[in-house]
């Protein structure tokens, strides 16, 4: 019938699904966990008990621990260095051709590894930001550049431009809102194309 078959449907992911009331728990994990390193054992050790004074305040540091900024600064601009050469390798071999046939080739293509840069954006501060595409949100690119800074840019209010086998390709931000990981198109139209 042209449907995936679930991979592992006695798994681990699936109970989980389930044990938290996703009603249609193959879906979910075809749409949005299917093909995702998934780590279940904890990354950190535990924390220490919160002081009382920053347990009255409502959260003494969550919101800094969730963004995770410490774990971007270990990262150096030539670590990534495989990545391009990947990335590179990876368009030559998808053959995009010219013209809309490369364009559209990159719509349906994973951005990881590429050089991107923002050649417009209602904020001043992020245009001429260049790097490589380390992680790829459904609202952001986070790219490290030469100067060894990790940055995260907003598709919705960015223009960016990548370099595709020698030719420079401009991508609209919001345009690229509702892709699904990996490079897919998403199931929705996008309602806004332009930045104003």
């Amino acid at each position: 019938d042209g449907k995936r078959p679930v991979a592992d449907p006695e798994g681990p992911v699936l109970e989980l699904l389930q044990t938290y009331g996703i009603r249609n728990g193959k879906g979910y994990y075809d749409g949005r966990i299917r093909g995702k390193f998934l780590r279940f054992d904890s990354q950190k050790p535990p924390a220490p008990p919160v002081a009382e004074a920053g347990a009255r305040r409502g959260g003494g540091g969550r919101l800094q621990e969730a963004q995770g900024k410490d774990h971007w600064k270990s990262y150096r601009y030539d670590d990534f260095g495989p990545l391009r050469e990947l990335w590179s390798t990876y368009m030559r071999d998808l053959g995009p051709g010219e013209g809309q046939q490369l364009c559209d080739t990159l719509a349906g293509a994973d951005l990881h590894g590429s050089t991107l840069g923002v050649v417009q954006a209602k904020n001043p501060g992020c245009v001429g930001l260049r790097g490589t595409v380390i992680e790829e949100t459904q609202r952001t690119f986070r790219i490290i550049t030469v100067g060894n800074k990790v940055r995260v840019l907003p598709k919705e209010s960015c223009v960016f431009e990548v370099e595709v086998l020698g030719k420079q390709l401009r991508l609209l931000g919001p345009a690229w809102m509702h892709r699904l990981p990996g490079g897919a198109p998403g199931p929705f139209v996008p309602q806004k194309w332009s930045l104003s």
